[in-house]
């Protein structure tokens, strides 16, 4: 198992209380010799959530969801041959792809936002969401490593007078990899997954990061959301906010995305490797 996703989501969050680590070991134990279980883009969901607890409603889009994740079809790859992966290879450069999807993640956050401004991503120099190809093999060092790449984009977003931080990431996914809650979830973690009408798998998560650095307490409020598509494709965001003073009995503020924009920018056509 991996926590790269999850670094690269949440790789501008400053250091956190959560022992995501302590949480891996959990879900080792848990899931004993099923190796193959939970991989990419489900290992963050998996991983970096809390219990099963059913949050309110309005998480969910209006006209309710099966609790029943639906079986993605399988495609054969352009060569006729079955792809490893879901769905059928991507026929589009992925140059082309890290250039439209770029364009595609900003209008996705704007169509939700349309007061938003963007900047670049705290600690980098890239243009907001300047979408970047990142090359990252599935079981990486075992005998079941398999080629494999997503790509992400990420930026600070003002909306109103809130400020917070967005990373978002396009990829393909494995038959075996699954959206899940994990059994052994650490304190400030909620977590529920859910089917839509039309068959996407969905997670939605909130979960609170926090540091004493210094005696300043510090905590981050952080929303997440993941689509599993039909076709195999796998979308993410996630939403960051970060604030002084910060003690459990204290709620943080609101990032500026809530979670039902959340749910629609992932759900975006748009954000696809088959354009």
């Amino acid at each position: 198992m991996s926590k790269i996703i999850l670094d690269q989501l949440v790789a501008s969050a400053p250091p956190t209380a959560i022992d995501v680590e302590a949480i891996m070991r959990r879900e080792r134990r848990r899931r004993g010799r099923h190796v193959l279980g939970t991989t990419g883009l489900a290992v963050l969901v998996s991983l970096a959530v809390g219990a099963a607890v059913l949050v309110p409603n309005a998480w969910r889009p209006q006209g309710g969801a099966s609790p029943v994740a639906a079986s993605p079809t399988s495609h054969a790859s352009p060569s006729g041959t079955q792809s490893v992966f879901l769905g059928a290879e991507p026929t589009e450069p992925r140059d082309a792809a890290v250039v439209r999807l770029t364009e595609a993640m900003r209008e996705a956050v704007r169509a939700q936002a349309p007061e938003m401004r963007m900047s670049p991503h705290f600690g980098t120099t890239r243009a907001p969401f300047a979408a970047e190809l990142i090359v990252e093999p599935k079981f990486a060092g075992t005998k079941f490593e398999i080629p494999g790449y997503y790509i992400a984009g990420a930026a600070d977003i003002e909306v109103g007078r809130v400020t917070g931080s967005v990373r978002m990431s396009v990829g393909r996914r494995l038959p075996s990899d699954r959206l899940e809650c994990p059994t052994d979830p650490p304190a400030h973690y909620e977590c529920v997954t859910w089917t839509a009408p039309t068959g996407e798998q969905v997670s939605e998560i909130a979960y609170v990061g926090t540091s004493d650095r210094e005696g300043k307490g510090l905590g981050w409020q952080h929303y997440s959301v993941a689509v599993y598509r039909p076709d195999g494709q796998s979308v993410s965001i996630t939403v960051q906010r970060g604030g002084k003073g910060f003690t459990m009995s204290k709620p943080l503020p609101e990032p500026p995305l809530n979670r039902r924009q959340l749910v629609a920018i992932v759900m975006n056509p748009a954000l696809t490797l088959y354009p």
